[in-house]
C-alpha cells in the first residue's frame, strides 16, 4: 500500500520546479496544470520532506495540499472518527446492551414482591446489571414458604418474575392431570409434580399424565389427536382442527389438545 502527498507549486514558470525535483531523483505522480502559474503533483509520502528541502530558498512557492489515495481515505477516517464511533455504538448497542436488565416486572403475589427484590440483590440482579443465565433466582424463590409456582424470564431489556401461591384450599384439591383424548404426546412441561409420560408416547383417554408429588401439580401437556367419522360429526366435535381429510373409512380430523394444571 503506497501513501502519497499532494503539492501545489506556484511560480512564473512552475514547470522549472518539476524539472528540479526530477533531477534530484524524486518520482512525481498525477501532475496537473490548472492555471498559468500553478500546477499540482504528488510524491510518495516518504519523499515529502525532500520536496520542501529541494525547493526551499528558491523562487518556487510549494504548498502541501489534501492527501491522495489511501492517505486521503485514512485522513477522512481520522477526521470522522467521532461519527464512526457513534455509528458503531448505534449499530452494536442493542447487542451489547441486550444482556443487561433495564426493567424488572414482578407478576403474581404482591406479598412476595419484597422477597423477590431482596433475593435478586443477593444474586447480583437488578436494573443496570448484567443478566446471568446461571443465576439461582427461580430456585431460591421456590424455597419461600407457600410458593407453588415461580417462573423467571428475560424478555428483551425486562426481567419478568412470575410468582404464585395457590393456598391451602387449592392444595386440598390437588388432583392429577389425565388425558381427555387418544393421541401422541407432542410436548410436556412439568414445573411441579411427576411426569408419567414423555414426548412421543401414545396415550389413551383417561391415562395419567402428571401426578402430584407433595406439591400442587403444575404443568402443560400438548397431545396431537386423530379421529375418524362423518364430516358432520367431526365438525361438531371441534372447530379448531388442524386438518380434515377424506379417507376410505370416511373423514379423518387431526386436532391438538392442550391440557394445563395451574399453569
Amino acid at each position: 500500500m503506497t501513501f502519497f502527498t499532494r503539492f501545489s507549486l506556484s511560480a512564473l514558470r512552475p514547470e522549472g520546479g518539476i524539472v528540479k525535483l526530477k533531477r534530484e531523483g524524486i518520482s512525481l505522480y498525477h501532475i496537473a496544470k490548472t492555471e498559468k502559474n500553478r500546477l499540482y503533483f504528488s510524491v510518495k509520502r516518504k519523499d515529502k520532506e525532500k520536496v520542501f528541502a529541494i525547493l526551499q530558498n528558491s523562487c518556487y512557492n510549494v504548498k502541501e495540499e489534501y492527501p491522495e489515495g489511501w492517505a486521503k481515505f485514512f485522513l477522512k477516517l481520522k477526521e470522522n472518527v467521532g461519527f464512526l464511533v457513534g455509528l458503531g455504538i448505534l449499530l452494536f448497542a442493542p447487542f451489547l446492551l441486550s444482556s443487561f436488565i433495564f426493567r424488572v416486572e414482578v407478576i403474581g403475589e404482591e406479598k412476595y414482591r419484597d422477597y423477590v427484590y431482596a433475593i435478586m440483590e443477593e444474586e447480583g440482579l437488578g436494573v443496570g446489571m448484567r443478566y446471568k443465565k446461571e443465576n439461582l433466582l427461580s430456585a431460591r424463590l421456590m424455597t419461600l414458604r407457600g410458593v407453588d409456582y415461580c417462573f423467571v424470564q428475560k424478555d428483551g431489556y425486562c426481567l419478568k418474575v412470575e410468582i404464585h401461591s395457590y393456598g391451602e384450599q387449592q392444595k386440598a384439591e390437588c388432583v392429577p392431570l389425565y388425558a381427555t383424548d387418544r393421541g401422541i404426546v407432542e410436548k410436556i412441561i412439568v414445573l411441579s409434580g411427576e411426569a408419567r409420560v414423555k414426548e412421543g408416547d401414545l396415550v389413551e383417554e383417561g391415562d395419567l399424565l402428571i401426578a402430584p408429588n407433595g406439591k400442587i401439580p403444575c404443568g402443560k401437556v400438548s397431545i396431537l389427536c386423530k379421529k375418524v367419522g362423518t364430516k358432520e360429526e367431526l365438525l361438531l366435535l371441534r372447530d379448531d382442527y388442524i386438518s380434515l381429510t377424506q379417507t376410505e373409512e370416511g373423514f379423518e380430523m387431526t386436532y391438538r389438545v392442550i391440557l394445563t394444571l395451574y399453569y
